[in-house]
């Protein structure tokens, strides 16, 4: 008598298995306006672990919404323009980055039957304040809604944005670049080729280090690394065409060939399913070498300032890094800017006698 093969475990309540484009499944928990990802193995404690949060945290957003939950948001109401917005080519196609939308639409649930135009400046404010014990969490609550009513202002829905001009609660951080010294100190340390492969891409290229993790030799072409279609920068679905550095170029040639996919791999010699994983494996080989005040984006940081340093403009540099705000590439410049522009304006007053 044969046995029948063991089912894979049903999904359970506000689950949904979704295909990626190479075919492979992954459970999404998607109830109201809180919708994530879950861990690949149902049977795994993780997975129930996080799976019991969201369904906490859908409770509470459950519980906050207007009555009438069945129905459709009135048209002209901010639960209406949330729904539009997430329609529009402007709502972000990251899911991280949607996600962190998602909790700001959350806390807007409570007014989201209110009149667009009826949120005010001092609304914003006070929802702000709020979260005044997590100052990042309330700025990045008045970037989103500062976004969505920008949206609508370009679409006539509205004739103020109500986010405008609020001060950040948090201050402004800047992911520390490395020094010349700490990449020498680095480089001499001995370590796993994962994390010297994803050292040089993100030194060479300036990409975070969930594009880098992806990044293989089919993406090589003419010299160039194309970040293009389904490979394009993972947060903010933007296409790249990245002439490959020199010291990189020579770095890769010397890589074991390992057929295609992702030349950073694991200790299995199989890709990572997340850059956190990597993120958290990386910050182990810093302290190992010394250098635990660092962290792997401070190499995109590092990869501005380098080209800064080579004379290129904000634009050229955002070219290579990918910036969309490029107030973030100016605040990693600044004192490559400084010390060019002192120089010159000396020169200048030396000229004069």
């Amino acid at each position: 008598m044969r046995r029948s093969m063991p089912q894979p475990p049903k999904p359970p309540r506000y689950v949904q298995l979704v295909r990626s484009k190479a075919g492979k499944a992954y459970p999404y928990f998607r109830r109201g306006v809180v919708r994530e990802k879950l861990p690949h193995d149902m049977a795994s404690p993780e997975f129930w672990e996080m799976y019991a949060e969201l369904l906490r945290r859908a409770e509470e957003a459950y519980k906050r919404t207007p009555e009438k939950r069945c129905d459709a948001p009135r048209r002209g109401s901010i639960g209406w323009l949330i729904r539009e917005f997430r329609a529009s080519s402007e709502y972000p196609p990251s899911p991280r980055t949607r996600m962190s939308y998602e909790l700001t639409f959350a806390r807007l649930a409570p007014i989201a039957s209110f009149a667009i135009g009826a949120l005010e400046r001092r609304h914003v404010r006070k929802m702000r304040d709020a979260l005044r014990e997590t100052p990042a969490a309330a700025d990045k609550f008045v970037s989103h809604v500062r976004k969505l009513y920008a949206w609508a202002m370009d679409d006539d829905l509205v004739t103020h944005n109500p986010a405008d001009r609020l001060k950040r609660l948090a201050r402004d951080e800047h992911y520390e670049r490395w020094t010349d010294d700490e990449c020498l100190r680095f480089e001499g340390h001995p370590h796993a080729l994962d994390i010297r492969i994803a050292y040089h891409l993100g030194l060479y290229t300036g990409q975070r280090i969930g594009d880098c993790i992806r990044l293989g030799p089919e993406h090589l072409s003419n010299g160039r690394i194309v970040m293009a279609r389904a490979m394009a920068q993972e947060k903010t679905a933007q296409s790249l065409v990245i002439p490959v550095h020199r010291s990189l170029a020579a770095f890769l040639v010397g890589l074991p060939d390992r057929g295609s996919g992702p030349w950073v791999r694991d200790g299995r010699g199989k890709p990572y399913r997340n850059a956190a994983s990597l993120s958290a494996r990386f910050g182990r080989a810093l302290d190992a070498a010394g250098l635990g005040h660092l962290q792997f984006h401070g190499l995109r940081a590092t990869a501005a300032s380098r080209l800064a340093e080579a004379g290129c403009t904000v634009h050229e540099i955002a070219a290579i890094t990918g910036h969309r705000d490029l107030r973030v590439l100016q605040g990693y410049t600044a004192g490559v800017d400084q010390q060019r522009m002192a120089g010159a304006a000396m020169k200048k007053m030396e000229r004069r006698g």
